[in-house]
Order: structure tokens, then sequence, then C-alpha cells
């Protein structure tokens, strides 16, 4: 019986330990959120409905330049043989001896957006910060001026928060994340 209770008292902690890389990006992470933040407030405010082209290119070179800033190699624009549709933004790392690919995608365009049916004080593209969840009654508060770190009970609202320039954003960030800390990953078989 004494073995069985120390094994049961071992699985806990096996089970919730976390390892050092993913500590080191969690680090990385709080030290770079205001910086982040100010970013990807920045990419929030470009308009992203499909249709509109001029503005899908904005956001397609926003990311470019992103991804470039980032480390991300062979960054290119890849424009569609049909007219008018949006171009698909590419890069590339490529890791010596790798012996798989990982093919990570987002979409950064959007449907149309009717501003006028926004909550009071929203705007689908100019990113409002509150307090909490509107939906529970939270405020709209002041972008802060000045900060060290965000309160993680605060939420942003704008178009494009979660789907999908969120998606876009978390992938060059956490490669980044992974480069900087000198992490990598071990090739598969």
């Amino acid at each position: 019986m004494r073995n069985l209770l120390l094994f049961f008292l071992f699985i806990p902690s096996i089970c919730f330990a976390q390892s050092e890389s993913v500590l080191k990006v969690r680090e990385f992470r709080k030290s770079k959120e205001v910086e982040f933040i100010d970013t990807y407030r920045d990419f929030l405010s470009i308009p992203n409905v499909a249709s509109d082209i001029d503005n899908i290119r904005r956001n397609a070179s926003w990311i470019m330049n992103h991804m470039i800033s980032k480390g991300i190699d062979h960054v290119q624009l890849l424009n569609p043989k049909t007219k008018d549709k949006p171009p698909a933004v590419y890069g590339e790392v490529n890791v010596p001896g790798a012996k798989e690919t990982i093919i990570f995608y987002a979409h950064y365009d959007g449907q149309p957006v009717d501003s006028t049916k926004w909550q009071a004080g929203l705007h689908p593209f100019k990113p409002q910060l509150a307090d909490g969840s509107l939906a529970k009654g939270a405020k709209i508060i002041n972008w802060p001026s000045s900060i060290k770190t965000y309160d993680p009970e605060w939420r942003i609202y704008g178009r494009g928060t979660s789907d999908d320039k969120a998606g876009v954003f978390t992938i060059i960030n956490a490669y980044a994340a992974l480069k900087a800390l000198n992490i990598q990953t071990p090739p598969t078989s």
C-alpha cells in the first residue's frame, strides 16, 4: 500500500510540471507583453473586409513586414490569378536536418461588417480595451499610456481580435519567441 500511495502522490507533480522551454516562453511573453499588445492594436486597426482590396493589401504588407521583423525567411506576397482577390502572404523557416514540414495557416481577411450594429462605444476597426467581458457588465477603459503589464481580465474588442488576426499574430510571435530563446524542436523520424 505504501508504494501505491507514493505513486499516486508523485503523479500530479509529473502531470503538471512544465518544461523549462515552456517557462522560458512564458517569461519572454511577459517581458514583451506591452510591445505585443501595442503592435497587435496597430494590426487590428487596419480594416480587413475581403472586398476592400486596398486595405487587404495594407494588411498583407503589415503581415509581411512583421514576419520579416521576426526573422522569417523568403517572405513573399503571392497574388491570385483571379482579379480583386486577397493575396496570400508566404514565408519559410528552413531547419537543417528537418525530416518533416509543418505548415501554419491563418486567414487575415474578413466578411463585410456593419459598424452601426456594434455595441455603443465599439467600432470594428478602432480597437477598444475593456476591464473584463462586456457581456458581464465590464466597462470600456482608456488604453494606458504607460504600463508594465496588462490585467489578464482585460479584453480587447475589435474586428479580428480572435478570428483570425489573432491566429496570424500568434503564429508569427510564437516563432519569434522560440527563435529569440534559441529553442529548437527535435527532428522527428
